[in-house]
């Protein structure tokens, strides 16, 4: 093989090379988009029950307020007396 021929191959090579880098790369992009879509899914999934626990945790707080009260006007009204 000469040396034209030799530097020609390796040309070639190399471009051949670069294609296929450049390939990865787009491969890579688009993989990196829709790992971006999922954790932004997922955020966004953990936030909506993160609000909807805080909700539950009020009422449930109400809800045990109101049966405290409840509890201390039973207790006042029978003359203060649980054991």
């Amino acid at each position: 093989m000469t040396r034209e021929e030799t530097n020609g191959a390796d040309l070639a090579l190399c471009f051949s090379r670069i294609r296929e880098l450049e390939n990865s790369l787009t491969d890579l992009r688009l993989s990196r988009r829709l790992l971006v879509c999922l954790l932004e899914q997922e955020q966004e999934q953990a936030r909506r029950e993160r609000e909807l626990l805080l909700r539950e945790n009020r009422r449930l707080r109400r809800s045990l307020t109101e049966t405290t009260r409840q509890l201390w006007q039973c207790r006042k009204s029978a003359g203060g007396g649980l054991p």
